[in-house]
């Protein structure tokens, strides 16, 4: 089972995934390719070229993305850090950058195991519509956490925490 990891140079989350997976980064266009990928994960700050250029990558790979959802790949999105739609998901969620430390009230889904404990860095929060559902939420009831079911799972999340390792076998595993 392997990680696809978008993203277009060296970072350290790719050496953390790595202890707890097989993950391997690439360019999104790479998913153009068949492969055998359990997981994809965009990370945080994907829409800000300061950090990455792959955020032009993505909006035409939308289908491509619910194909492999569909086909049980799961897929974990961090936020921007850039005000607006994802419109690389479906039904387009909007995200607003506000950075803090946040207390967390999760649902009872097991996604909510990204962070351990009822507090975390969250870049800032989520209004959802159509198919999306909210699994947690920040103090002031803004959705910091959604997901959208396919045979696989799309996960949106604002949370800059690293994930959990046991979230992180979770996800890369079919858990529908």
């Amino acid at each position: 089972m392997t990680i696809a990891l978008l993203w277009d140079r060296p970072l350290l989350y790719e050496r953390y995934l790595n202890e707890h997976a097989k993950c391997v980064r690439m360019l999104p266009t790479a998913l153009l390719a068949p492969n055998n990928f359990t997981l994809i994960i965009i990370p945080t700050g994907f829409a800000k070229p300061k950090y990455t250029s792959i955020g032009r990558y993505l909006n035409p790979l939308k289908q491509k993305f619910i194909e492999y959802a569909e086909k049980g790949v799961n897929i974990l999105v961090f936020g921007p850090l850039k005000n607006g739609e994802i419109r690389f998901l479906p039904d387009p969620p909007t995200y607003t950058f506000d950075y803090g430390t946040r207390k967390l009230k999760k649902s009872d889904d097991p996604l909510c195991g990204i962070v351990e404990g009822d507090e975390a860095d969250c870049d800032g929060y989520l209004e959802v519509g159509g198919e999306w559902e909210p699994v947690m939420w920040d103090e002031e009831d803004r959705v910091v956490m959604a997901k959208r079911k396919y045979k696989g799972v799309i996960v949106l999340t604002t949370t800059h925490e690293l994930p959990t390792p046991e979230f992180i076998k979770m996800l890369n595993r079919n858990i529908s």
